[in-house]
């Protein structure tokens, strides 16, 4: 072989290898949509920052939903997926939770850390059942 094929052998196997480093270090939540679901961490972040204001030791805490609380629309429509980082549109978290018999529709900043309002639901309806009280409220009819 001509020196000529192997140098562009070479540099195409360099261009290669080098494109695959790349990938490879690019994680998906570097390029995170804004309506993406909330990641693991995520969801342990909003756990451990409920439970730092009301801790378990003195308070009954069930998590009925965790979730992505969607940015309004006029937000969202400013953020440009081809210029990745230049809006940054804050994750926000909703949660619904039973602490302490009252039903808690709670809202967290999750860059912050910081819960952003925390209402006690006074209102019809109930959230949806834990997997504990679906067990529980299947049994039932077959005890009557």
């Amino acid at each position: 072989m001509s020196s000529t094929i192997m140098r562009h052998m070479l540099l195409s196997l360099l261009l290669f290898l080098s494109t695959q480093a790349v990938l490879s270090a690019v994680t998906p939540l570097q390029f995170q949509h804004p309506l993406d679901p909330l990641t693991k961490d995520e969801i342990a972040t909003v756990q451990t920052i409920v439970h730092a204001k009301y801790p378990t030791s003195k308070n009954s805490v069930t998590f009925h939903y965790i979730g992505l609380d969607d940015p309004d629309k006029t937000t969202l429509l400013t953020w440009d997926h081809l210029n990745l980082g230049s809006i940054i549109i804050p994750r926000k978290s909703f949660v619904i939770a039973i602490i302490n018999t009252q039903t808690h529709e709670i809202v967290i900043d999750l860059r912050l850390k910081l819960i952003l309002s925390d209402k006690i639901h006074t209102g019809h309806g109930f959230p949806t059942l834990s997997v504990e009280e679906q067990s529980a409220a299947i049994l039932l009819p077959l005890s009557y």
